[in-house]
């Protein structure tokens, strides 16, 4: 009985497992066929309209903050003046008046402005960055939940498979009914399984099509290159880093601040002139003239040493934000570096899990092995590959978390998606 059932295990487990082959690669087919890329995703989530308004009016916002104005608006003045009597006289002056700026206060803030208006465009790319990670998370779920799906109905087809065997070999009076109800309970539990890992990707999908406001089907990530040397990363991100470009941007123009406010202890010098015309209170015997006028504040009392002390204060909390900022990003990145590093050497140790398979049944149709340690392989094996999956998983998710943390990705794609946003 043995001898036949090994056979008829063969026949029909060759037969089935061709037929699955042959469909898994229509099915892969229709799948890579339908399969948007992340960063075509990515694209379109950036192009959508509530993330174009966002960006737009979070950029108008910080702008119109920085406007910078190089001087003092001027002044237009006119003056009627009128004396009755036997030496009365009447006076008009049309005329101007300037400000001018001895301490050079404009000049420090109008820099102080400038730099601030420089520092918007990598402030939105940091905030860019940030939406894009998030997306990118979704993205890497949904990808990992399609694929656990996957080893899931794998799993659920050696167990359907067994069962057909099963049922043809119990028939025939070649299999015992302990035998045959052990694998027809295992099979239609294990359908609970593969309709809580279809619900998983159905959900996931939905959130993402939310997100990139379309459908989608199948997600096609972008394939993880081998990382720079840790230290190379470091240096790049010390240098070009989105936020700490940023932030030393609004540190410098805090230091313009603390110069504007220093110089305000200096004197201010008001300058004015007009054209005038004399005469009599009846209008009569007008006689034109000019004036100039000069008025210069005396800077006894009021030293603007408050305003110079607060201009201090905040230029030392920036620098201070700026350290913090840096250490955090670094420590980020190097974490990153070396879960990455450990991921990777998870991911290459690969089981063949289908060996191990194809060994477990040669064992049991020889007689070496019970139906449950059967079955228990089945249950193993499908963990095994979701454990090689999870392992996948992880080091995608290392490379992923280094990108945000270095605030830069290594497709060109997306940094070109980044890129056309930002205006």
């Amino acid at each position: 009985m043995l001898l036949n059932l090994r056979r008829a295990c063969s026949g029909a487990i060759t037969i089935t497992t061709i037929c699955s082959i042959l469909l898994s690669l229509v099915s892969v087919a229709k799948a890579e066929e339908e399969a948007t890329s992340e960063s075509e995703l990515i694209r379109r989530y950036l192009a959508s309209p509530p993330m174009q308004s966002e960006l737009r009016a979070s950029a108008l916002q910080e702008l119109a903050a920085v406007a910078p104005a190089a001087l003092a608006n001027p002044e237009l003045e006119y003056r009627h003046e009128e004396a009755r009597g036997p030496a009365g006289a009447t006076t008009d002056a049309i005329g101007a008046a300037i400000t001018v700026d001895l301490g050079l206060v404009s000049a420090a803030e109008f820099q102080a402005a400038r730099l601030r208006k420089d520092a918007v465009r990598p402030r939105v790319r940091t905030d860019l960055v940030g939406a894009v990670c998030e997306l990118r998370r979704e993205l890497s779920q949904l990808w990992a939940a399609e694929r656990r799906a996957q080893v899931v109905e794998i799993g659920h087809g050696r167990l359907h498979e067994l069962t057909a065997v099963f049922e043809a070999m119990a028939s025939a009076g070649e299999v015992s009914g302990y035998d045959l109800d052990r694998v027809a309970l295992a099979d239609s539990s294990h359908r609970v399984e593969m309709a809580s890992a279809a619900g998983d990707v159905a959900a996931l999908r939905a959130r993402v099509a939310s997100s990139t406001h379309g459908p989608v089907t199948h997600v096609e990530l972008v394939e993880p290159i081998a990382p720079a040397p840790l230290e190379a990363i470091l240096e790049r991100a010390r240098a070009e880093h989105p936020e700490l470009v940023a932030l030393r941007l609004q540190q410098r123009a805090a230091s313009r601040d603390e110069a504007a406010a220093r110089r305000q202890a200096a004197p201010s010098l008001r300058l004015s002139g007009a054209a005038r015309f004399d005469g009599l209170p009846d209008g009569g015997g007008r006689t034109p003239g000019f004036e100039v006028g000069a008025v210069v504040e005396l800077p006894v009392f009021d030293h603007k040493r408050r305003e110079a002390r607060s201009a201090i204060s905040t230029a030392q909390g920036w620098a201070a934000r700026v350290a913090r900022t840096e250490q955090r990003v670094l420590a980020a990145i190097e974490a990153a570096w070396w879960r990455g590093t450990i991921a990777r050497g998870l991911a290459e140790a690969v089981v063949d899990t289908e060996a191990l398979w194809s060994a477990a049944r040669s064992r049991y149709a020889g007689g070496e092995a019970s139906i449950d340690e059967l079955l228990q392989i089945a249950r193993d094996v499908e963990e095994a590959d979701v454990a090689t999956l999870e392992a996948d998983v992880l080091a995608r998710s290392a490379d992923l978390e280094l990108q945000c943390a270095a605030g830069r990705f290594d497709d060109p794609r997306i940094e070109s998606a980044i890129d056309e946003v930002i205006w």
